[in-house]
């Protein structure tokens, strides 16, 4: 499966050596983000590394034993699809992401901007990253004429039976879609979707989003 286009978020990354605006570039499965001449690329926040590999010699990163960007605060904005009514708006996913070298990634704020109005998940708290069980609890401050329209509600997605990370380790099957919407417990989740589907975003969105049926079998957690 192929993901055809990418999405363009601002962020404001900052460390130890000081703050500058940038942008993550997410192509669905994996981000890229360009800071002081270097590029980092990876598939979720914690696990940005250098493309390609290379000595930094300057620019003050921090970096964790798999040489990848830590000790550090990505403030992002990410765009987002989402229904009201019969409307399809864009809304705005903000997010304040700490890295603190060794330990699970946390965020301050996660909230989400519909127009002028704010939905504030965490208000002023702070929580570790789980994108799994903050898209779903932000969904559920929503009004109910407000549905979030991205991978993490979508019919064709699931996480596999080994777990997942914090972002990004959500599978799209919408190559087998037919196959996947009919399944009904684990072990046939398991023999329909082994070696098919394609890592996603929990953020990401594309043209054939479908809402999760009433009554289908889904291995992540519920609205």
């Amino acid at each position: 499966m192929l993901l055809l286009f990418m999405v363009v978020y601002p962020v404001i990354y900052i460390d130890d050596s000081g703050k500058e605006d940038a942008s993550f570039i997410s192509d669905g499965t994996s981000l890229t983000i360009r800071l002081r001449r270097f590029t980092f690329t990876g598939g979720s926040f914690e696990s940005l590394s250098l493309k390609p590999p290379e000595e930094i010699n300057s620019g003050g990163f921090s970096l964790d034993e798999y040489n990848c960007l830590t000790n550090c605060v990505f403030q992002v904005n990410i765009p987002i699809k989402l229904t009201c009514n019969s409307d399809i708006l864009t809304a705005i996913l903000n997010i304040e992401i700490v890295l603190e070298n060794t330990q699970h990634p946390k965020t301050r704020f996660f909230s989400l901007t519909v127009g002028n109005e704010i939905f504030d998940l965490q208000k002023g708290g702070e929580s570790e990253m789980w994108f799994e069980t903050q898209m779903i609890q932000l969904q559920r401050l929503l009004p109910q004429y407000m549905k979030i329209h991205t991978c993490i509600f979508c019919s064709y997605s699931n996480y596999w039976v080994a777990g997942n990370d914090s972002f990004g380790t959500l599978t799209c099957y919408k190559d087998i879609k037919n196959e996947i919407v009919t399944i009904k417990d684990k072990s046939s989740y398991m023999a329909v979707a082994e070696n098919n589907g394609t890592a996603t975003q929990e953020t990401f969105w594309c043209s054939e989003f479908t809402e999760i049926g009433k009554d289908q079998w889904q291995y992540k957690d519920q609205i």
